[in-house]
């Protein structure tokens, strides 16, 4: 079969087509795209291979990235393990702040008549009872010290807002609370540990709250003077 060039057709042919040009930002980013390749690529090469005087030990090098990329993978899971669990724990927190801890009261006692329901529970070893006893007594004392009225549908944010005026009695209510919440509304089986340490911080705040007390009569005394 006799096979004729046909080119020079073809080229004549081409002559009448034109493609558009393409916009100079398009070129530009290409340029910049290849340049970025080629350093890349060169600095890909300076980690596996040593170009000049030096051995083959591309092997020794590719090995010690793995155990780099292998640490700062288990670094980045740690990480992410902690901030899972700090989150769970501020979620646990916020809840105890708004949650009506003495809410379903089915008595409600002074605050010597709470603290002997809680050493009644304690006795029976219903540590779990005891510790809520001990929270309503703790607030039963603020209520006849004239710090924070007692009141079943009030929240542990409530009463912490309540209680920015004094912050030691503050942060010894929010200690009591955080426990309390724990055992009561979470999945901690109450232990006498738990109980003892509720019963510590009532008999802390009474303390600050005789202070709290004589304070007031004194700035009255001044008043009045």
């Amino acid at each position: 079969m006799d096979h004729r060039d046909i080119s020079p057709e073809i080229a004549e042919i081409a002559k009448n087509y034109s493609s558009p040009a393409l916009p100079s930002w398009v070129l530009r980013a290409q340029e910049i795209l290849q340049q970025l390749q080629q350093r890349l690529q060169e600095f890909l090469e300076s980690l596996f291979y040593v170009r000049k005087f030096g051995s083959s030990s591309s092997s020794s090098m590719s090995t010690l990235i793995q155990y780099a990329l292998y640490i700062a993978g288990l670094i980045a899971l740690i990480a992410i393990l902690y901030l899972l669990f700090k989150r769970v724990k501020e979620r646990k927190q916020d809840f105890a702040a708004t949650t009506r801890g003495a809410a379903a009261v089915e008595k409600i006692l002074d605050s010597a008549g709470y603290r002997a329901e809680a050493l009644r529970l304690a006795e029976k070893s219903e540590f779990k009872g005891a510790s809520r006893a001990a929270y309503l007594c703790f607030l039963q004392q603020m209520h006849e010290k004239g710090v924070a009225a007692f009141a079943p549908a009030k929240t542990n944010y409530e009463y912490r807002y309540l209680l920015s005026a004094y912050p030691h009695l503050k942060d010894e209510f929010m200690k009591l609370a955080s426990i309390v919440e724990e055992v009561w509304f979470g999945n901690k089986q109450a232990e006498f540990n738990d109980y003892e340490n509720c019963l510590a911080i009532v008999d802390q705040a009474r303390f600050e709250l005789e202070k709290i007390e004589k304070e007031k009569a004194m700035d009255v005394e001044r008043r009045e003077a």
